[in-house]
């Protein structure tokens, strides 16, 4: 192993860099560990191109090249191919062993300490970051091969001398990748359906697919530039025109590829010309698409946690939008459509959505009646934007616990309350009530609905249970800012 031959510049520069990498990785690829994601890189950056370990130390130098010239490089060292394969395999490894076992540590000081505040077990703290489903862990794993593809990649910075031709080649290797993660992440949130399996298994396979594609290439790159320094070759007019016909070809096809995913996506946002088969009959007054309630015929329902086959032996009404969703694109129509569906007896209590989601209504007036949530232990505030904001993280997050003594006090003030659906059109926040039985039923649900207790609507820096009829003031609103964290 050469001596660690680093100046604090380098140092600087590859912690800057480092710290790059993880945030691209984060943003484009999934946060698939953080901190380990950037640890691992340094450390196998430095090794590699400061420290670099010799493929087989066999004797010669430890670039590969061999000092014995009655004899070949292969007799000594075995090919370019051997040595640049095992470095490739270092480095990957190196990169993996550090990111795996910092992963691992990170994971066990948040379990242990200041992460697990809900002092969950050890099997359900891991499926509330990592996921409880299959459709959760490939989703995990897909973005752990997107991230090892963009660390392999970067492969080359190790060999490569020249300033000019480092900066032009990370350059060039983050605007490609941009390219084509983007267009992955744009398949993966938007057309894939996670429960799925043959579709999963597609797009798993094409990530595998882009992870040995690139191994290849950067083997190859790294073949050439070995070749051409140990042999002393100088590039001729030739090799500069292959070279730069590939570089326009690879340029082309990227643009190609960037105009046809401009055209697919102007095409499918344009509104249909074809007269659509259903109409819009009801809407979700909310963002919260999973817990918030929506409207049907100027009555109110609720999402429950019951699964229901009216798709199947009722009948459809019509398209049940989102709030602000445009609903008159073929994109709409073709992928993200979904529809209303009632029992054939034509019984309004219970309703259905079905298509592109899925989630199941009951009634307000008929839901408000049972006062279910008294049997419940736990009950939990939910903000409007809780499944954004836990998209990018196995754990879920955008609530806070309230005390069942809270909601009493909020039944026994207000009662059974109507929500009015004019309300839901301009406010500044809203949070939903439900109950479970216990914490583990909330963070391992699936939906994440549970027993709904009602929702508070914010506007002004006034708050209103279900309508705007009804203040919270006083000592309740005390109470209330209180579990909201002093807002």
């Amino acid at each position: 192993m050469k001596r660690l031959n680093m100046s604090f510049t380098n140092i600087v520069y590859t912690l800057l860099l480092s710290f790059g990498v993880m945030e691209y990785i984060n943003l484009l690829a999934g946060r698939v560990g953080g901190v380990p994601v950037m640890v691992g890189f340094f450390v196998a950056y430095v090794l590699m191109r400061y420290r670099i370990i010799p493929c087989q130390k066999l004797g010669g130098n430890a670039e590969g090249g061999s000092t014995d010239t009655s004899g070949t490089r292969e007799s000594i060292y075995g090919s370019y191919r051997i040595a640049t394969a095992g470095r490739m395999a270092q480095y990957i490894g190196l990169y993996v062993s550090v990111w795996f076992a910092g992963t691992v540590i990170l994971f066990m000081s948040k379990y242990s300490g200041w992460g697990n505040v809900k002092k969950l077990k050890f099997t359900e703290y891991f499926k509330s970051l990592y996921g409880s489903t299959l459709s959760d862990l490939w989703e995990y794993i897909f973005g752990i091969i997107l991230m090892l593809t963009v660390i392999m990649s970067l492969f080359p910075l190790n060999i490569i001398k020249s300033r000019k031709t480092y900066v032009r080649y990370l350059s060039g290797d983050g605007i490609v990748w941009t390219i084509i993660l983007l267009v992955l992440r744009v398949i993966n949130r938007k057309l894939i359906d996670h429960k799925d399996m043959l579709q999963a298994g597609c797009l798993m396979a094409v990530a595998v697919v882009l992870f040995f594609a690139e191994s290849f290439l950067v083997y190859r790159l790294v073949i050439r530039k070995y070749r051409h320094e140990r042999s002393g070759h100088k590039l001729t007019l030739s090799d500069m025109r292959r070279h730069r016909r590939n570089i326009r070809l690879a340029i082309s096809g990227v643009v190609v590829a960037a105009i046809a995913v401009i055209c697919a996506a102007t095409y499918f946002a344009s509104p249909s010309d074809e007269p659509s088969e259903y109409e819009k009959v009801a809407t979700c007054l909310t963002q919260d698409s999973v817990m918030g309630p929506m409207v049907y015929k100027n009555q109110v329902y609720i999402p429950i946690s019951l699964d229901m086959n009216y798709d199947e032996t009722g009948k459809a009404l019509g398209y049940i939008v989102y709030k602000d969703q445009d609903y008159s694109s073929r994109y709409y129509e073709l992928a993200a459509s979904n529809l209303l569906y009632m029992n054939k007896n034509g019984d309004d209590t219970y309703l259905q959505m079905a298509g592109n989601d899925s989630n199941s209504y009951k009634k307000l007036s008929v839901l408000e009646k049972t006062n279910s949530w008294k049997d419940d232990n736990v009950f939990l505030m939910w903000d409007e934007e809780w499944e954004k904001e836990s998209k990018y993280s196995k754990d879920v997050t955008g609530f806070t616990e309230c005390d069942k003594d809270f909601i009493q006090s909020l039944e026994s003030i207000f009662g059974e309350v109507d929500i009015e659906p004019k309300d839901f059109g301009n406010y500044d926040a809203y949070f939903t009530i439900a109950g479970y039985k216990s914490m583990k039923d909330a963070v391992e649900s699936d939906e994440h609905v549970g027993t709904w207790v009602g929702c508070i609507l914010v506007k002004d820096d006034r708050f209103y249970y279900g309508c705007y009829d009804n203040e919270i003031t006083g000592g309740l609103l005390q109470k209330l800012r209180h579990v909201l964290g002093g807002n």
